[in-house]
């Protein structure tokens, strides 16, 4: 099976749905912390995450999110 890793980058809530949806978890315990940031204030992050599937593009930035290459 091959892992793909990718990083998004946005502000405000983390789209956690996004995990499910593209079969993906955060690559380290401070991934895991950028995604556990709350409150709409919250400051523009890039978060690291690994996936068995290519990430949805269209789906990330529909909720504000950008794939980054």
């Amino acid at each position: 099976m091959k892992l793909h890793s990718y990083r998004v980058l946005g502000r405000g809530a983390f789209p956690t749905d996004m995990l499910r949806y593209d079969s993906a978890w955060a690559s380290t315990q401070q991934d895991v912390s950028k995604i556990d940031v709350t409150g709409i204030d919250a400051k523009q992050r890039t978060v690291e995450l690994t996936s068995i599937q290519k990430p949805t593009v269209e789906r990330w930035n529909s909720f504000g999110w950008r794939v980054l290459a």
